[in-house]
């Protein structure tokens, strides 16, 4: 039989309290970011349909409205119908991505708080094992029935994350789209 080692309960702490983090309204992005070109250091704020992109080190942002409005460095960019349906599209799949982040964090929190209650009860189960109505088959069952539940959950885990993973490369799909469609993101050199 196969027992979840503690290093395993504890990494999926550590995973729940980083996923739940990376589920808040205000994203600051020190790394990376498979989004902006360079991986640029970006911050992005999503409120009430508003989807405001900065890059403080250029001094740049880029704004899109609820009401499909795109504004780059403060100024207002026309844009058609087509430009329309991608700036809805992009605030869109940004708010699904953040929902699902946030669901996916609260989900591995509560995995990991089960995993580690199951390891406080192993320890009490293993001083059952004094008793002589349990022994160390029955101290088996309950770990491997303890294991599979986490299993389980943890499949329904890996089955937001692949979600998640599906909508991160339509949003950067339609990313690339916008910089295509709008001179004035594709001119800047970060976005």
């Amino acid at each position: 039989m196969r027992r979840m080692p503690i290093a395993a309960v504890i990494c999926l702490l550590v995973v729940s309290v980083a996923a739940e983090a990376g589920a808040r309204r205000h994203h600051r992005c020190d790394r990376d970011h498979f989004l902006f070109r360079d991986g640029r250091d970006v911050s992005i704020d999503f409120e009430d349909g508003e989807l405001v992109i900065e890059n403080d080190d250029e001094n740049e942002s880029v704004v899109i409205t609820g009401d499909r409005e795109l504004l780059v460095n403060g100024r207002r960019i026309d844009t058609d119908r087509k430009t329309g349906r991608l700036l809805d599209r992009y605030v869109h799949l940004y708010a699904k991505i953040e929902e699902a982040a946030g669901d996916l964090g609260r989900d591995a929190a509560k995995v990991g708080a089960m995993g580690a209650k199951i390891g406080i009860v192993a320890v009490s189960r293993v001083c059952r094992l004094l008793d002589d109505d349990y022994d160390t088959d029955d101290l088996d069952d309950d770990m491997e029935e303890d294991e599979e539940r986490i299993e389980r959950l943890a499949k329904k885990l890996e089955k937001k994350a692949d979600r998640i993973e599906d909508l991160a490369d339509d949003l950067k799909r339609v990313h690339g789209q916008l910089r295509r469609a709008v001179p004035e993101l594709d001119d800047l050199d970060w976005f």
